[in-house]
């Protein structure tokens, strides 16, 4: 594992708030560090992905990336496994994405989290904005109920309780 305690849970929204539903990711994390209150818990809202991320991510049990897509349905959540490349050399630091994360998590710190999951909701309008849109803030609730059960219970539960 990485230097320094384990924090056992880490969830990275990011995305940006000021471009309409593209800051889903960044808004849910921000109210999510409000209630959550435990030194197991780590909580970042972040406008992009970075590799200096790497450190934190070596010394977490659970990762869950949050952010808003393009290529799916508008206020649709999925929620899925990620792995690192498995082509080191597709891991590059112009646009992170989580698998390039992991890449170069392991690569540095020769560990990976026990979990590594992704929750996206189908985003509608990335223009110049500063709300999400409707449809995409009608999904926030249960996204939200999702990385809760994911924190409290765990990926399986959070599956098998709220997106079936």
């Amino acid at each position: 594992m990485g230097s320094g305690l384990m924090a056992c849970i880490t969830v990275i929204g990011y995305g940006n708030p000021l471009r309409g539903d593209d800051g889903l990711g960044w808004f849910v994390a921000k109210q999510l560090a409000e209630r959550v209150a435990s030194d197991n818990i780590k909580v970042l809202a972040l406008y992009q992905l970075t590799p200096e991320l790497a450190d934190e991510i070596s010394r977490s049990e659970l990762v869950v990336f949050v952010d808003a897509c393009c290529d799916q349905a508008p206020g649709h959540i999925s929620c899925r496994a990620i792995t690192p490349h498995t082509n080191p050399l597709s891991a590059t630091t112009h646009h992170l994405d989580p698998s390039s994360l992991l890449t170069f998590t392991q690569a540095l710190y020769g560990t990976l989290p026990e979990i590594t999951i992704l929750l996206t909701v189908g985003g509608e309008s990335f223009g110049y904005e500063e709300d999400l849109s409707p449809t995409v803030a009608a999904a926030v609730p249960v996204l939200e109920q999702v990385l809760e059960t994911c924190i409290n219970d765990g990926f399986d539960a959070a599956l098998g309780g709220v997106l079936e």
